[in-house]
C-alpha cells in the first residue's frame, strides 16, 4: 500500500535525503580511511563506488516502482511471509547498527573537538532524544532536517581548501 500524498515529499527533497544518507558525518575524515586501504590509488576506489552504488539505487527504483508498495510489502510479496518477515527483521538489524555507529561517530567528533572530558553516555542520550524528536515528528520533518543540516554543513566544506594548498596533485 502506498503512503498517502501528505506522507511524501517531492523528487527534490528526496535528493537531499539521499545524500544525507551517504555522507553525513562521514565527509569530516574520509580521506584519511579511503588513504589508508587503497593509498595514491583512492581516486579510482571512489569513482567505482560511486558508480556502483549509482547501479543499486537504480535497482532499487526500479524494483520500487514495479512493485508499487513500501520495502516490506514488496520483500513479503517475492519472498513469502516467513522469508520477507527475515529480511525485515535484517533491516531493522542493519539500521540499529548503523544507528549505534552513527551516533558513536558523532560522540566522538564532539568528544575530540568541543568536549573532551564529557562522559560518552550523557552525549549519546542527548544525540537519541533529540533524534526520537525528529523521527516522532514524521517523515516530512526528517526531511527539513536532512535539508537543513546540509545547508548549514556546507561552508565547512570551504575548510577542505586549506589541505588542497598542500597537496601534490
Amino acid at each position: 500500500m502506498l503512503p498517502d500524498d501528505s506522507k511524501k515529499v517531492s523528487p527534490y527533497f528526496a535528493f537531499f535525503l539521499i545524500h544525507k544518507i551517504q555522507i553525513g558525518v562521514g565527509i569530516l575524515g574520509f580521506e584519511r580511511y579511503i588513504a589508508q586501504s587503497a593509498g595514491h590509488d583512492a581516486w579510482v576506489a571512489i569513482i567505482i563506488a560511486g558508480l556502483s552504488i549509482n547501479v543499486i539505487i537504480w535497482f532499487c527504483f526500479r524494483i520500487l516502482m514495479k512493485g508499487k508498495n513500501d520495502i516490506i510489502g514488496i520483500q513479503k510479496e517475492l519472498f513469502g511471509k516467513w522469508m520477507g518477515g527475515m529480511f525485515s527483521f535484517y533491516f531493522v538489524i542493519y539500521f540499529f547498527c548503523f544507528v549505534v555507529t552513527l551516533v558513536r561517530t558523532y560522540v566522538e567528533v564532539i568528544q575530540v573537538w568541543m568536549f573532551p572530558h564529557m562522559y560518552t553516555w550523557v552525549l549519546s542520550s542527548f544525540l537519541l532524544i533529540l533524534g526520537y524528536c525528529y523521527v516522532s515528528g514524521g517523515f516530512r520533518t526528517v526531511t527539513g532536517i536532512c535539508f537543513l543540516g546540509i545547508i548549514y554543513t556546507f561552508p565547512s566544506l570551504l575548510l577542505k581548501i586549506f589541505p588542497l594548498t598542500e597537496s601534490h596533485i
